[in-house]
């Protein structure tokens, strides 16, 4: 850490913790490196390889290890399911866009499943998370399925099997 006659550099103490807060925040790391390369006139490079080392950055952001694993992982989540509605709502081929939407699928009810097993959520969550939850299955399966109700009906079977077949893998 660049030290200077009064102690370590303010600058960077305000840089570092703003990068932590707003990667904690949910935004993703490129567009925070292009924001406070511009903010602090920093190279982006620079910006990265303090990011890559952020467990030395002492007492700025003294958490433990599995903190920094933690929201690094909910990060890459949160940017594989963006990737999948991208898919889900783009890509050309059906088959392509189904599958996405299985992987979005999968990864909400393993989501609220593991939510559920921690505590965080009541076992019988409150009723409009859950209404806005299938609204936004619902709307995703009618672009998926391109309007074709019958499309939509077997979306719908084809999820329900693979949710059925998760919950039954788990019990063994």
């Amino acid at each position: 850490m660049p030290y200077n006659h009064r102690g370590p550099d303010p600058k960077l103490n305000d840089r570092r913790l703003e990068f932590y807060t707003r990667y904690t925040q949910g935004e993703k790391v490129c567009n925070i490196v292009r924001a406070l390369s511009g903010k602090y006139h920093v190279a982006e490079a620079t910006l990265r390889n303090d990011w890559n080392k952020r467990d030395n950055w002492g007492l700025i952001l003294r958490e433990p290890i599995e903190e920094f694993i933690v929201q690094d992982y909910l990060q890459e989540v949160a940017e594989v399911i963006e990737n999948l509605w991208h898919i889900a709502l783009t890509a050309p081929m059906p088959a392509d866009r189904i599958s996405a939407f299985k992987a979005i699928a999968d990864i909400m009810f393993r989501r609220f499943d593991n939510n559920q097993k921690l505590g965080r959520i009541h076992k019988e969550p409150m009723r409009i998370e859950i209404e806005q939850d299938i609204d936004k299955l619902h709307n995703a399966v009618v672009r998926v399925a391109g309007g074709n109700i019958e499309a939509e009906k077997d979306l719908v079977r084809l999820l329900m099997e693979m949710q059925h077949g998760v919950e039954g893998n788990s019990e063994n």
